[in-house]
């Protein structure tokens, strides 16, 4: 875009965006006008603006290639490699991208969508336990999971369920595991999802599950 934005004696704030183009993006037509910039993908010289305004360059600023997927195509999607992934403003609200409530929101027109590209920064393999509470489980919202730390006998509410103690090493200690009750028939619909890392660059992944259930009456 070109000499998009106009003001006159008032602020603009910029802020998880990218604004990277050889030609004019931001052109500032203003008297006594400040710019502000945070977190943010920015060529400096795509900004023009009067001698009369001010511009505060803040925290979170890069220059760099934003890696778009085809920009001449107009397709804005970042790359995996993209330096704009998880570099926006740490108190921004992301939650609808994908790796949520990993990294933080992505710059661009993308970002706190579920377009949003993602990588992940921790090494793999990566093990994810319950020793230390929530793992990053999310429920479809119509049961929830309950968390138990340590264990003396039978430590559900209902008597003859669940394990004896924390079967991660089966020993009782201050470990820990989740459960979840429920009444009536069950149901196919009920769904956990369990945010894992991404293992696609791995030449032969594997990925492995363990899990107990027990319930009263089992027929």
């Amino acid at each position: 875009m070109n000499r998009a934005i106009i003001l006159n004696e008032t602020q603009l704030t910029i802020k998880n965006s990218i604004i990277f183009e050889e030609l004019v993006d931001v052109a500032i037509d203003a008297v006594s006008s400040d710019i502000n910039v945070l977190y943010s993908d920015v060529i400096l010289a795509s900004i023009v603006y009067d001698a009369s305004s001010t511009l505060n360059i803040g925290a979170g600023v890069i220059s760099s290639d934003p890696l778009f997927v085809n920009k001449n195509s107009r397709d804005y999607h970042l790359q995996s490699t993209s330096p704009c992934i998880d570099a926006g403003d740490p108190l921004s609200v992301y939650i609808n991208e994908p790796d949520y409530p990993y990294g933080k929101i992505n710059l661009g027109r993308y970002g706190n969508t579920q377009e949003a590209t993602t990588y992940y920064s921790r090494q793999l393999p990566f093990t994810e336990d319950f020793n230390n509470g929530a793992p990053g489980w999310l429920t479809d919202g119509l049961f929830g999971w309950t968390w138990i730390n340590g264990c003396s006998g039978n430590v559900t509410p209902t008597i003859q369920t669940g394990p004896d103690c924390d079967k991660t090493d089966g020993v009782s200690d201050n470990n820990g595991f989740y459960y979840t009750e429920m009444t009536g028939n069950e149901n196919e619909t009920f769904v956990t999802r369990i945010n894992l890392d991404d293992i696609t660059t791995i030449a032969n992944p594997c990925f492995e599950f363990w899990y107990h259930m027990w319930k009263k009456r089992s027929n």
